[in-house]
């Protein structure tokens, strides 16, 4: 079973719906053939155009901006139906997916908030050359304590009425179908200069709440098409080929424990779901991003399938999710497949948004997902002998 729905070279293949890099119109198309200095810079990442009906109630395509064109990156459920070994088809593994919009944000849109990231984060502390600015839009109206939020990280900032900002945090809601309320975090701008060693985590990381992310590039690309960022791939080291089952398998153990563990924490709301950088599995990942840039490791090698990493690209963004729900409320599975990280920068600066979206305690959804309902009454209950109101 393949990671990549489609190869990254962009070859014909009317089958599986892979988009052509030499036909395929829209953002990133032009000049990315033949020779491209990454394999994900071709027009849909080398990942598959999406089927129509696959990923429904989870996102709605009428939401995208014109011109935009979403793309299939890895079906958990196809690579079910091509597993021997029956755990890889149980729902935490066969629920995962990982969607890849090219021209999800528009240039103008790029720009601003381009702008936004680099005015953001000049009066945080840089970490490494790594910066992160919070920005809360309008669905905090009212409920944003500008003084509590910088006490917690300095870089917070209200924009209830930034038009361009508001507008894309309605088209992530609307995409993902999980409304933007007060109630999930603030959006995220990051820069991120550095040489950081990846860290391979997954995004119930610290917040068991977490239904699914948004993660859109603001910078990238060829040079030849004005890009200047070497490196800064987001890599997902789970997704499946020969090589990487035993991967899965581990994350999948770690994923287990931790809410083994959780559960029998009634207060605690935050797992930890990242691989430590003196565990021997984090070097062996670290290797993977030192060859997210090669023809020979999306093509798959060593036994391994596809390598599934991703270049950033002006406007491109991905989506995945976290949870599957089962099929009476309250029964559901954390996926595990889709631990991440972002690869190091070699060169250049990556600059990206991201968006951490949570169902409100009151949604349906909620009560079908087990970890958002009771992170959400572990969160809004008293502590024992406090006051209820």
């Amino acid at each position: 079973a393949g990671a990549w729905v489609g190869a990254w070279a962009g070859a014909a293949d009317a089958g599986a719906g892979r988009s052509t890099c030499s036909s395929a119109p829209g953002p990133g198309a032009e000049g990315s053939c033949g020779g491209a200095e990454h394999p994900s810079w071709v027009y849909g990442g080398g990942c598959g155009a999406l089927p129509k009906g696959r990923l429904k109630g989870l996102v709605d395509v009428r939401a995208l901006p014109e011109g935009a064109a979403p793309f299939l990156c890895y079906d958990g459920r196809e690579t079910a139906e091509l597993e021997r070994d029956h755990a890889f088809r149980q729902p935490r593994f066969a629920g995962a997916a990982v969607l890849l919009v090219e021209g999800f944000l528009t240039q103008d849109e790029v720009g601003h908030l381009w702008g936004r990231a680099q005015a953001g984060s000049r009066g945080d502390g840089d970490d490494e050359g790594w910066r992160l600015t919070y920005v809360a839009g309008a669905q905090y109206r009212g409920d944003f304590d500008a003084d509590a939020a910088r006490a917690q990280h300095a870089a917070t900032f209200e924009a209830f009425d930034d038009v361009v900002l508001n507008r894309v945090e309605r088209r992530v809601a609307s995409f993902l179908r999980i409304p933007a309320t007060r109630y999930e975090s603030y959006l995220q701008l990051t820069s991120d200069e550095s040489a950081r060693a990846p860290n391979f985590h997954h995004d119930k990381n610290h917040a068991a709440v977490r239904a699914a992310t948004a993660l859109a590039y603001l910078s990238g690309g060829p040079a030849r098409e004005g890009g200047r960022l070497l490196g800064g791939e987001t890599l997902f080291p789970a997704p499946r080929g020969a090589g990487q089952a035993r991967r899965s398998k581990r994350f999948q153990r770690l994923v287990s424990r931790e809410f083994r563990r959780l559960a029998a924490d009634a207060t605690d709301t935050r797992p930890t779901l990242q691989v430590a950088q003196d565990h021997p599995l984090h070097a062996e990942l670290a290797v993977l991003c030192r060859n997210a840039s090669s023809p020979a490791a999306f093509e798959g090698e060593g036994g391994e399938g596809p390598l599934l990493a991703v270049a950033p690209m002006p406007g491109r963004a991905l989506f995945f999710w976290h949870e599957v729900s089962g099929q009476r409320p309250g029964a559901s599975e954390v996926l595990s497949d889709v631990f991440h990280a972002g690869c190091p920068v070699r060169g250049g600066e990556k600059v990206a948004l991201q968006k951490f979206k949570s169902f409100a305690p009151e949604h349906p959804k909620c009560a079908r997902l087990y970890w958002c309902g009771e992170a959400w009454r572990r969160l809004l209950s008293p502590p024992p002998g406090g006051d209820p109101g």
